[in-house]
């Protein structure tokens, strides 16, 4: 019970505390609403002073639809030196008569020092991401006119840079493919022309075993021959010998002898007609081999060039597509932008800002004034009766 009617006196006391706060402020209303003024003409002051001293910048925005490529790469592409470079070389032309001048040109005029460079461009382009594809583009320029028009010609350049940009990627790759496919070529020339030279050889060498061996057979059967001729030609020279020694006794010539060196004669006749007949099949067997061999090395040299044509044409077949397909590729990744808000028309930056300084101004002065009637308060309770 007793904690119930404690809380209910601490309950009470902050219920007359806040009472108490509310009564002073609005005693002192006066007094925070000129210090809200003092400060509210300070900022009136300030914004003033900077608007004349100051340079004046004005932002363009934007707002683009991306389906192709991710808005975080046309982000990175707002900061490549390379499209920066030619937007520099971008002319713009003046709202005043006068001459078209590129950005660079602009820029080194209106700003002091010259930032008509790429770091100077990169920092007056920002970039941001949205949902869904959106990406913001906005532009800071020192004129209104030149601010509008810089900001259409970012979106103009920026899907012809990345084609222009696709499209020496697709040139770079087919010159890579280029180059790789005449060093195939070269390779695959080389490899054949050592078949080549590996089949020549092993067929020169097969002829000249062949060559080899067959000399010797027929060499062989030739000395076989020869020899069975003269054995051949020694018998029947001694048959002449038997009927020369025996012409006056013509009884002899009937003989057993005469019978017998006719029937040595024949013997040695058949021996020497069966090696005439045998060398004359070799060297006939030995021709066709020679022929066959020949003919072998020709055919196998000649499938392996048709098989060496076949496969360089293969490869160019192979290398055609590939190049095809790089060009497919590369129009399938053309850019889609679509624009959803052109170039807004160039607001002044400092009107943002004024409105941001006068808002805190006049916050502080209100906070200040606040502490101006609590700190009267105080003094006047601690310090003014004594």
């Amino acid at each position: 019970m007793e904690t119930n009617d404690q809380n209910l006196q601490r309950s009470n006391n902050d219920e007359i505390d806040l009472a108490e706060v509310l009564r002073q402020v609005w005693a002192g209303r006066w007094i925070i609403l000129i210090t809200m003024v003092a400060f509210f003409a300070m900022a009136v002051i300030y914004l003033l002073y900077s608007s004349y001293s100051g340079t004046k910048e004005y932002e363009s925005q934007v707002t683009l639809l991306v389906e192709s490529p991710s808005p975080d790469s046309l982000i990175s592409v707002t900061k490549n030196p390379l499209f920066i470079s030619e937007l520099l070389k971008t002319k713009l032309t003046a709202s005043k008569p006068g001459p078209a001048l590129t950005v660079a040109e602009v820029l080194d005029q209106q700003t002091i020092p010259p930032q008509g460079n790429l770091a100077g461009l990169t920092n007056r382009i920002n970039a941001t991401k949205g949902n869904a594809g959106i990406l913001m583009i906005t532009v800071k320029m020192q004129d209104q006119h030149t601010a509008t028009q810089l900001a259409d010609s970012v979106v103009q350049k920026l899907p012809q840079f990345l084609k222009e940009t696709q499209i020496k990627r697709v040139e770079k790759n087919q010159k890579m493919l280029a180059e790789d496919t005449a060093k195939n070529f070269q390779l695959l020339r080389e490899s054949s022309s050592r078949d080549f030279q590996y089949m020549s050889k092993g067929s020169s060498k097969n002829i000249q075993l062949l060559t080899e061996g067959s000399s010797k057979n027929i060499q062989f059967l030739t000395e076989g021959y020869l020899k069975a001729q003269s054995i051949y030609l020694q018998s029947q020279q001694a048959l002449a010998d038997f009927y020369n020694r025996n012409s006056k006794n013509p009884e002899l010539i009937d003989s057993i002898e005469v019978k017998r060196l006719n029937s040595d004669i024949k013997l040695k006749y058949n021996v020497y007609s069966a090696l005439y007949q045998q060398l004359e099949l070799a060297k006939i067997d030995a021709k066709k081999q020679f022929e066959q061999v020949n003919l072998d090395a020709e055919k196998q040299l000649e499938q392996a060039k048709l098989d060496a044509e076949k496969q360089l044409e293969q490869t160019r077949i192979d290398v055609t597509k590939q190049i095809e397909k790089v060009a497919l590729d590369a129009e399938k990744k053309i850019p889609v932008i679509n624009v959803l808000e052109p170039a807004t028309v160039a607001t002044p930056l400092n009107a943002q800002k004024a409105k941001k300084v006068l808002l805190l101004m006049v916050f502080f002065g209100f906070i200040v004034g606040i502490g101006i009637v609590f700190g009267k308060k105080f003094y006047d309770k601690n310090f003014a009766k004594s």
